[in-house]
């Protein structure tokens, strides 16, 4: 097995056309980082794009704004920075009523800071604001904006709480379900007029995607989010150069489908994987999980930025569970049905079934051995990553305690608790992780307050995931009663949702949890015969009330056995 570590590589060069970019290009073309043709007053290249041109910035002195490869900032931007790194964006939107002007001025003003907040993203912010030019696409950001508005006009996290079965009195509410309705109704039409765009059908489903995580119908946002993966994915291999662009790393042609567009849908695939399953076979995984080792083993020593950090670490975490999957483990996690959908049984111990890494599995044709060494193979790959991060912040140490920093380290973290664990086949293995445990929690404290310094209102809803998992994961991972109710105890003092995550329904199932092994706690201590392995979850986030079950282990005169145990839970 090659060594990742090795001193001296050799970069990937991409396969890609780059141009000359002129400063006296269009503001549009400027932030694709495509060249500007520099017809007046409309730039052709826009126009084939179908996209709509930004126009020219008047010549004269100061008017220089360089291009960079990647945004460089780790901290949440503001509607300031927005107004100025935009470009101006144009707001001649044709609007039906004075609500949908405001839903949609609330949306670019502040709305998509909070989705996205942990990066400098202003080039995919500008790719969605830009894409308002698409009725469906607009719509679905004013339904998006009503849904916020919503939760700022009750100001309680039940503002959340959005079923579609009983009337609801907030306006704001019936708006975002009217504006939702009629992008839907666009969107059909437009498939039924012509094939869209590739990028067009990408964003399309993307709103879709951010409406019903916002809304909280996972199920719907989870079909979408295969949906355009396999867009994706099938137009990716469709070029000769497809393995240096893998999913959710680069596009193969940024001036048809933007990087940032790729990326965003790389990063929902790691989000998928981990709560709803995957219908891949073994043998489609065993080939995911190679896809990128060229890029990863060239990898920077050092990253020239905190976003090329992030990017590499989602490679590194999409190799590894496809990994997980290939090998048999069972990834599914609390949050992936709707009460009326089939149970779904869940590692209460860990995201993990340890069992199943300890049999063979046929598809994928490893043995024990084999896993041992693809086990190792992926702690130095991550441990790799986190050699070049330490890199990048001792060369820039005004990065250190950003909130981008303190998302990656915990991502980190977590990923490398967990995966140093995975071949253990016994849940006391965590018991010798307490410090770690602490530094989590501690991590996951300060990226909560790094990231409501950086807003006005409590961000109850981002697209990414954060704190919510490590949490979790602490919460059953970790039997220490104080630092397991600690984890708790920040999972509802800072209720939100992160991508397919609610923090309210995770503290509350792991408080369920918690007191049903402390049953058998013995000096403050759980032994391993009383730990729960399994717990079912059938729930409906869209009435926030769900059903737990789980078997508990007990100690009878005839020896060890379990018991059914069943809760409602709401929240």
């Amino acid at each position: 097995m090659a060594n990742i570590t090795e001193s001296k590589k050799v970069a990937i060069k991409r396969t890609r056309a780059h141009g000359k970019h002129s400063r006296k290009g269009c503001g549009t073309c400027k932030i694709r980082r495509v060249k500007c043709d520099e017809t007046r007053p409309i730039c052709q290249r826009c126009m084939k794009f179908g996209v709509k041109c930004d126009g020219y910035l008047p010549d004269g002195p100061g008017q220089r704004h360089e291009n960079r490869t990647q945004p460089t900032s780790g901290y949440l931007s503001t509607p300031l920075d927005a107004a100025i790194a935009l470009l101006e964006l144009p707001n001649t939107y044709s609007f039906d009523s004075e609500d949908e002007s405001q839903y949609f001025s609330l949306f670019r003003d502040k709305t998509i800071f909070q989705i996205i907040p942990y990066f400098d993203q202003t080039p995919f912010r500008t790719l969605i604001l830009q894409a308002c030019d698409i009725p469906s696409i607009r719509h679905a950001v004013i339904a998006i904006g009503a849904l916020d508005k919503t939760c700022m006009t009750v100001n309680d996290q039940r503002a959340l709480c959005f079923d579609r079965h009983t009337i609801n009195p907030n306006s704001h509410h019936q708006n975002a379900i009217k504006e939702y309705t009629k992008a839907i109704r666009i969107m059909k039409e437009e498939v039924a007029s012509g094939q869209p765009s590739l990028r067009t059908t990408l964003l399309t489903c993307l709103m879709i995607v951010c409406f019903e995580y916002f809304h909280g119908n996972y199920r719907l946002a989870d079909a979408q989010i295969h949906n355009g993966i396999a867009l994706v994915d099938n137009w990716r291999r469709s070029f000769p150069y497809a393995h240096q662009h893998p999913l959710g790393f680069s596009s193969p042609a940024p001036d048809i489908v933007e990087d940032q567009l790729i990326q965003v849908f790389g990063q929902l695939e790691v989000q998928s994987l981990c709560f709803a399953g995957d219908p891949r076979t073994p043998a489609m995984h065993w080939q995911l999980r190679n896809e990128g080792t060229a890029i990863i083993r060239n990898m920077p020593e050092c990253f020239d930025n905190i976003y090329d950090a992030k990017i590499y670490q989602a490679l590194i975490l999409r190799r590894l569970q496809h990994w997980q999957f290939c090998i048999g483990a069972n990834y599914s996690p609390p949050i992936s049905r709707d009460m009326d959908e089939e149970k779904e049984v869940w590692g209460a111990t860990s995201c993990v079934d340890h069992s199943d890494l300890r049999q063979l599995s046929p598809e994928s044709g490893s043995t024990v051995s084999d896993r041992a060494a693809q086990h190792r193979f992926h702690l130095e790959e991550f441990h790799h990553w986190k050699y070049c991060f330490d890199n990048f912040l001792r060369k820039n140490p005004e990065q250190k305690n950003t909130l981008a920093t303190a998302l990656l380290e915990l991502c980190f973290m977590t990923t490398n608790l967990h995966l140093s664990t995975a071949l253990a086949g016994d849940a006391t293995i965590y018991d010798q992780f307490t410090e770690q445990f602490i530094q989590i929690v501690d991590h996951c404290e300060k990226t909560l307050v790094l990231l409501h310094k950086k807003s006005d209102q409590k961000v109850v809803f981002t697209f990414d995931s954060g704190t919510i998992l490590p949490l979790y994961f602490t919460a059953l991972s970790c039997r220490v009663p104080k630092i397991r109710r600690r984890a708790i105890g920040v999972l509802l003092a800072w209720p939100r949702r992160e991508g397919v995550s609610d923090s309210l329904f995770a503290g509350r199932s792991a408080e369920w949890i918690v007191g049903i092994e402390e049953e058998n706690m013995e000096d403050g201590y759980v032994p391993g015969w009383a730990r729960v392995k399994y717990v079912g979850t059938s729930f409906s986030l869209l009435n926030r009330r769900a059903e737990l079950v789980c078997n508990q282990p007990i100690l009878t005169p005839n020896g060890k056995s379990t018991r059914e145990r069943r809760q409602i839970i709401t929240w």
